[in-house]
């Protein structure tokens, strides 16, 4: 198993209902929580992560995103695009 590999590339999910819950600022989002609060397309989310600028968390096959490291990720880059 490839752990420190983030160019992984996700399939879109399934349809869901909004999400619509912020969580606290240290908890686990999933990636479509997190672009829901970075107000941006999950593929962004998703090519961010093969770009190697958003860290991500895998527990078993599920990815996961905690929010303050995306932000200083994000910050330490300049920006969300």
């Amino acid at each position: 198993m490839n752990q420190g590999a983030t160019t992984e590339v996700f399939a879109p999910p399934a349809e869901q209902p909004p999400c619509k819950v912020i969580p606290p600022v240290d908890g686990l989002l999933t990636k479509r929580q997190l672009a829901e609060y970075l107000q941006v397309h999950p593929r962004t989310v998703t090519r961010k992560v093969t770009e190697g600028v958003i860290p991500v968390i895998r527990i078993g096959s599920a990815v996961r995103f905690r929010l303050s490291d995306v932000l200083h990720a994000l910050q330490d880059q300049g920006g969300t695009t």
